[in-house]
């Protein structure tokens, strides 16, 4: 085409001409394009589709609706004047539109309840006032209560009750005894009197052996909201249809009542995806319900705990989301450093394809129009392809899971995925324009192009505008996102969800930023330094290493990005390969010190309910028992940042030798022996975390005084025995960012030494749980014994053994965000040998000239050929070790940061072994492949003009 015909076609035309002597440029952006589309919505199909199983194992592990100490639906009320007429099925009736209110507003949600409509009778007894609460319960449950009947029968009309033996050495009432209620009304005196026919007892274990809720038993102590609550010495139950006949005859002024719902929910019927949903129409209909057919005139609290469990897992989700999103931030720089060099590929030939329409006629303009187009067009072509391939994987995921079909795209509404994928869009779009633009800006230097770096003074190699433009948004970033979490109260932080979210998203964008411009900056000192070097050493001898130092000057800037992707990389990499082998190593030695070093810890905050020595020395496979108390101290002090707040464990040990027997010291290293312990029988005598009695130098001599702890009636002073790195059941602080729990250091005291140390101190505040330490037998069976335990237990207290302590939603949280970090090291792989094949390209083609130069001087290929070979195993060095070193750290915070979900025992620690080697043999394999698959076949085919 003409140079006149080329000035005067039509844009389209120009467009075709130029993406034709580019296209294999265009076809490497369009793949690297739609990789990095799969890689993005992999991982959000990935910890999507496992949103929902996450949110049923939660229910499963925190929620036995029937037991958890909370009323679903309830009304109660104080009435004057009370309005008689109540229809016998009144209690059928609410159940059934309260079920059918919930089912309406999530289906098949309420299949299950447990009913409970209960009246207070105010009556005179001689001259006092006293209460009389009789419980009314529906009549398909006669036969559970049947079954709970220890002495005489049921209710056959409303003069008769079952009353409810809790003691059984000291019951208040007998069979046949007889009750007199007398109205508290002048005018109209009436009596009415009422006969016991049945003795109840164990109904708790009864209602919970037939799948029914316990809560409704003790329901004055567990709803939270309330107008009449009750809590009766002595309960009596009846039929509801007698109760109502009851409440129908007695002429009382004043009465108290309440209709207590439980259900059972059905949580499979909740969606992930939905959540936020139920959580706004709860907020707008159901806290305060009211207009029931059959009960007008009271309102309802419904379903706040299904709320409350609702908003505590969207809390957590959303936390794991972004730890899972900043454990792949390293993989999104990697991805960023990939578009980057994917449109300087083949520059050389592209920039020359610009200058010969430029040449031909072609303005600027009309030029900087056509690289727009091609960015548009590139970026809407990959966008496509890769988000139906996106889809189709989405599908099938979908289909390992049963009812994942509902739910196989819900990751496309996410609002979290919608702003990752419209960030990386308009990033695409203005990095691309912004390169392709500067090209088109520069036409006319392009001859001088390749020596802009050499007439550079060595201070303005050293820094550049970049690093200060991503250093102060960073820093400001960074600061206002830590102001929000470390000053905000955490209340508000847990409603204002969106006030948490904006504090760690300013926090990862400022990192990131930061992040950036210490690796830009490092790698700029790196080759200055090089530089430097080689040429003090290529005046002094003229050798093979000064040859390789000193060509790194001709490619100092691809040797800059060069070590910037590899300063990367191994953040990418190394946490994927050791944080798993670390993470099960850290879990074994929680669920060893959750359990006491034993098998089974039964744990209570009231003494008495625990089970007697006795009575568990009698029960079979029971070996060993100990018991314990932690007893955590609230101490406040003045800091830098105003009065914190911050606990002080103390593990009482009420038996020492019972507890050495019990305890299995030698399953980990605690850092401290039997011997020790036994010392704890001096008296006043403790042990302590070892890194603060040395930081305090307690260790070496210093008195420890129970001043500490506050204002005291006389100063005691203790002895130190020893410092330990972990003990059994004693918790260490929790490395929660900003809002964690501060604990500054743990004690371990005999029962003697704690009774005095507390009975000094004047004024404090300490929380109390109660523990027993079970060591079972080998000959019985771990399950058979914890249910022979369970059949002695208060519902108050937790028998715990090792697949109680983490919960199953941890553990999947855990094991899909190790999954995440093996793909982020298998992607960061592929990327790497991409992005290091393509910068051995641009490197190979901007020294061709200086080849031909070296060549003449009387320089073999041979040794050029070394010579290249040592000069990027020079550039690599230093990055390989400080990348490593930088991986395991990512690697160590990760870890940490998921370690902290739970109940922390022990700090989380990476494991240094095979697996770390392994880490750093493929960091530097890897490099090696992507310099030397691209490098050694380039070299080969090369031809020195002269040899042409």
């Amino acid at each position: 085409m003409s140079r006149s015909n080329v000035r005067k076609g039509s844009n389209w035309i120009l467009l075709k001409i130029f993406i034709k002597s580019n296209n294999r440029k265009f076809i490497f952006l369009i793949l690297n394009t739609i990789f990095i589309f799969l890689i993005l919505n992999a991982f959000f199909i990935l910890w999507y589709s496992k949103q929902n199983s996450m949110l049923q194992k939660y229910f499963s592990n925190q929620k036995d609706w029937n037991d958890d100490l909370d009323i679903n639906a309830y009304y109660s009320t104080i009435s004057s004047n009370f309005t008689q007429g109540f229809e016998h099925n009144y209690l059928e009736k609410v159940t059934s539109e309260l079920t059918d209110t919930l089912n309406h507003f999530i289906p098949s949600l309420a299949s299950n309840c447990t009913s409970l409509f209960s009246v207070e009778f105010l009556h005179r007894n001689q001259s006092l006032l006293q209460r009389f609460q009789v419980n009314g319960y529906l009549a398909f449950l006669s036969e559970v209560f049947y079954e709970s009947l220890i002495e005489g029968r049921l209710p056959n009309n409303y003069t008769e009750l079952l009353y409810y033996q809790i003691s059984p050495s000291n019951p208040a009432y007998h069979i046949n005894d007889t009750l007199s209620l007398q109205s508290d009304s002048s005018q109209n005196a009436f009596t009415m009197n009422f006969t016991i026919v049945g003795i109840l007892s164990n109904l708790e274990r009864s209602f919970r052996e037939n799948s029914l809720s316990t809560d409704v038993l003790n329901w004055t102590s567990n709803i939270k909201y309330w107008r009449y609550k009750y809590t009766p010495q002595e309960r009596f139950f009846t039929t509801s249809s007698f109760l109502v006949d009851i409440a129908n005859s007695f002429p009382f002024l004043s009465t108290g009542r309440a209709v207590i719902i439980d259900f059972d929910y059905n949580t499979k019927a909740i969606r992930a995806v939905k959540i936020s949903k139920y959580l706004s129409y709860f907020q707008e209909h159901l806290f305060t319900f009211q207009g029931l057919l059959s009960e007008p005139q009271e309102t309802f609290t419904i379903g706040l705990d299904l709320y409350e469990s609702l908003r505590t897992f969207q809390s957590n989700w959303r936390s794991k989301t972004i730890i899972v999103l900043a454990a792949i931030f390293p993989l999104s720089l990697l991805l960023i450093f990939l578009c980057y060099e994917g449109f300087n590929y083949h520059q050389k030939e592209y920039l020359a394809s610009l200058g010969l329409l430029q040449t031909l006629g072609v303005n600027k303009k009309r030029l900087s129009w056509l690289v727009s187009i091609e960015v548009i067009w590139i970026l809407f072509f990959s966008s496509i392809v890769g988000s139906f391939c996106s889809l189709l994987i989405s599908l099938i995921v979908s289909l390992s899971d049963p009812n994942g079909y509902q739910d196989a795209f819900s990751f496309l509404t996410a609002p979290l995925f919608l702003f990752v994928m419209f960030s990386f869009l308009i990033l695409y779009f203005l990095l691309g324009l912004i390169i392709e633009l500067r090209k088109v800006r520069t036409l006319p230097a392009i001859k001088s192009l390749s020596l802009a770096n050499y007439q550079k003074n060595r201070f303005q190699q050293l820094f550049s505008k970049v690093e200060l433009l991503l250093s102060f948004p960073g820093i400001i970033l960074t600061s206002l996102g830590i102001f929000i979490l470390k000053f905000t109260a955490k209340e508000i932080l847990t409603t204002y969800w969106s006030l948490y979210t904006l504090g760690w998203v300013m926090i990862f964008f400022g990192v990131v930023m930061l992040t950036l411009a210490a690796f830009f900056l490092f790698s700029r000192c790196i080759v200055f330094t090089f530089e430097w070097f080689g040429e003090k050493l290529w005046r002094r001898r003229k050798n093979l290493l000064g040859f390789s130092f000193k060509n790194i000057k001709f490619n100092n800037k691809s040797y800059k990005k060069a070590i910037s992707f590899l300063l990367l990389f191994g953040l990418a990499l190394i946490p994927g390969i050791v944080l798993k082998p670390s993470l099960s190593d850290h879990l074994t030695i929680e669920k060893t010190l959750a359990l006491g070093a034993s098998d089974l810890v039964l744990n209570s905050q009231y003494p008495q309910l625990l089970p007697s020595q006795e009575a568990l020395s009698n029960i079979s496979g029971i070996e060993k028992t100990a018991s314990v108390m932690l007893s955590s101290f609230t101490l406040k002090r003045d800091t830098f940042f105003g009065e914190q707040e911050y606990t002080v464990p103390i593990l009482c040990i009420y038996n020492l030798t019972a507890f050495l027997a019990t305890v299995e010291l030698s399953t980990l290293n605690f850092g401290i022996n039997p011997g020790e312990i036994s010392q704890l029988e001096q008296n006043l005598s403790y042990l302590m975390t070892e890194d603060y009695a040395k930081r305090k130098g307690y260790s070496d001599g210093v008195r420890f005084t129970n001043a500490f702890f506050g204002e005291v009636s006389k100063e005691i002073t203790f002895t130190f025995i020893a410092g330990f790195d972990v003990f059994p059941l004693l918790p260490q602080r929790k490395r929660v960012a900003f809002n964690g729990e501060r604990i500054a250091f743990s004690l371990v005291m005999s029962l003697d030494s704690y009774e005095k140390l507390e009975t000094s101190l004047i004024s404090f505040k300490t929380s109390k749980s109660f523990h027993i330490i079970i060591k079972t037998t080998s000959s019985e069976s771990l399950s058979t014994t914890k249910e022979q335990i369970q059949n002695q237990l208060s519902p108050a207290v937790e028998i715990v053994d090792q697949s109680m302590v983490i919960n199953e939603m941890d553990l999947e949280s855990i094991n899909l965000i190790t999954i995440f970090q093996a793909f982020s090291t298998i992607a960061s792989s592929i990327i790497a040998v991409l992005y290091l094949n393509i910068i051995v390209a641009n490197i190979f083609k901007f020294r061709t000239k200086a080849l031909e130069i070296e060549y003449t001087l009387g320089i073999t290929k041979k040794e050029i050929q070394k010579a290249f070979l040592l000069e990027l195993g020079i550039i690599s060095l230093i990055p390989i070790i400080f990348c490593s070193f930088c991986g395991f750290i990512f690697g160590w915070l990760i870890g940490t940061f998921l370690s902290s979900n739970y109940q922390v025992y022990s700090s989380f620690k990476l494991s240094f072994n095979a697996y770390s080697g392994l880490a750093i043999i493929l960091v530097g394999g890897l490099i090696a492949l992507g310099w030397l698959t691209r490098l050694i076949p380039k070299i080969k085919q090369y031809h020195m003009v002269s040899e042409v």
